[in-house]
């Protein structure tokens, strides 16, 4: 599913389905692994940052990047710190 966000997000010009399924993939591994797959959150926070097919928002973005941090990705920690 995180694939098929990629794809949707780099390679048709429908950027919000590629949200919905960035989405997908965060609840997919959740129930997989137990947690949210840490790099489709933190591609979301990006997406909200910067307004890449969903309407900019530091709120979410910052939410995004929380999430990911929380999860262990540390660049996500970093982005979220450069947020406040």
């Amino acid at each position: 599913m995180f694939q098929l966000a990629v794809l949707y997000q780099y390679h048709t010009k429908d950027k919000t389905e590629a949200e919905n399924w960035y989405r997908k993939s965060i609840e997919q591994y959740e129930q997989q692994a137990g947690k949210g797959n840490i790099l489709a959150m933190y591609t979301l926070g990006i997406k909200y940052k910067i307004g890449n097919g969903v309407k900019q928002n530091s709120t979410k973005a910052k939410e995004w990047y929380q999430k990911a941090c929380e999860a262990g990705f540390e660049v996500a920690c970093q982005s979220y710190e450069a947020l406040k």
